[in-house]
């Protein structure tokens, strides 16, 4: 299950109803494969800082993101990406997104759409 209790079936069915009833003239299709692992730590950074000032919690989320991967007893350092299966994956991820993808959408995609 999906966060707000559909499956991806659902959110297809919900797309074609709603492009079926209402005036739609532009869809984007945002392929985000590989998202996770190439997130850039100073962006989130930033992203996070903009709205949030508690240094402490900055800095710990600086440490997860920096936490790095064990494999075979090898440690290997995270440059960048978001931790793979940590909790706050999820979160961050959807706050680097907002800024990057939802902004944009709003801020570019659409003014270019209305005023064609």
């Amino acid at each position: 299950m999906k966060p707000g209790g559909g499956s991806c079936h659902d959110a297809l069915e919900k797309l074609d109803k709603a492009i079926a009833t209402c005036p739609t003239s532009y869809i984007i299709d945002a392929d985000i494969k590989g998202f996770f692992d190439n997130v850039k730590h100073e962006w989130i950074i930033k992203f996070l800082e903009h709205r949030i000032a508690d240094r402490n919690f900055i800095r710990l989320i600086k440490r997860l993101l920096k936490s790095g991967i064990m494999e075979e007893g090898k440690y290997y350092a995270a440059e960048e990406g978001t931790p793979q299966g940590g909790v706050i994956s999820p979160i961050l991820s959807n706050i680097y997104l907002h800024y990057v993808l939802d902004l944009w959408v709003e801020k570019v995609v659409k003014k270019k759409a209305e005023d064609m």
